[in-house]
């Protein structure tokens, strides 16, 4: 799932974990970046894999500004120089909840309370 175009820094990242590969594609990012617990994926000059839980701290660019072709797939785009191509990797740090999880649980609601 792509998010768009955004703008990096030698310091600080946008996406703190960084991993160099001569056959990144976006698959593989993605995989690495979830794998890992984090919730995005970024792609940066064609062969980086940048992972974090937040981006944009830099502002979004231009949609052409990522326009790399990738060192694992040349048929596919990986961000661009200082350009990370975000992608969402699916991850969540939610347990999703189960018919299980909520069987003979009650909630209450006191007064008093900010409801």
């Amino acid at each position: 799932n792509r998010i768009g175009c955004y703008k990096d820094k030698a310091s600080p990242r946008d996406l703190p974990l960084l991993h160099h590969s001569k056959s990144t594609t976006p698959e593989s990012c993605v995989s690495r970046c979830k794998a890992r617990k984090y919730k995005y994926a970024g792609l940066q000059a064609g062969a980086w894999c940048l992972c974090g839980n937040s981006y944009g701290r830099h502002g979004k660019a231009r949609n052409a500004d990522c326009n790399m072709r990738c060192s694992g797939n040349s048929r596919k785009t990986c961000g661009g120089p200082w350009r990370n191509d975000v992608l969402a990797t699916g991850y969540s740090s939610r347990p999703k909840p189960s018919a299980s999880n909520n069987k003979n649980k009650n909630t209450e609601m006191t007064d008093g309370g900010d409801c």
